[in-house]
């Protein structure tokens, strides 16, 4: 997570191809990995909210992640995932910042990685209000 700019707020888990129970981890910029949810079921899309977190005042999410065991060849998400994040207050006009994804897991002893990252520009634009606006209704 690009903690330069951003804070994670939920994720909607998606849907998956497969019937499994999975579980759902995050790190902060102070602790190594912790449980948030387990035995989640890959047909349910939930909401996991990392607002009410117990966490001091300036810890952090950096990292989270979807464990799901042992999976079948071409395991995939029906419905995405989502994730909602809070900008950063102090970001200037034409800030860019970089998400990260990384998707692993293991086959016949192997250790198997893949990446993806996207960039994003803030654009803030100051509205100038021409006047009055017209009233409608009673």
């Amino acid at each position: 997570m690009p903690t330069n700019a951003i804070r994670l707020d939920k994720i909607y888990t998606g849907t998956w191809n497969e019937k499994l129970e999975y579980s759902v981890w995050y790190k902060t910029n102070k602790e190594d990995f912790k449980l948030i949810k387990d035995k989640l079921d890959t047909d349910i899309i939930y909401e996991l909210d990392f607002n009410n977190l117990e966490l001091q005042e300036d810890e952090y999410i950096v990292e989270f992640e979807f464990r799901f065991g042992t999976v079948k060849s071409d395991f995939h998400e029906l419905e995405s995932p989502v994730v909602y994040v809070n900008v950063l207050d102090n970001l200037k006009n034409g800030f860019t910042f970089t998400n990260n994804t990384r998707v692993s897991g293991d086959y016949l002893d192997v250790h198997i990685e893949d990446k993806d990252k996207w960039s994003t520009i803030i654009y803030s634009r100051k509205l100038i209000k021409s006047g009055e606006l017209p009233k409608t209704g009673k």
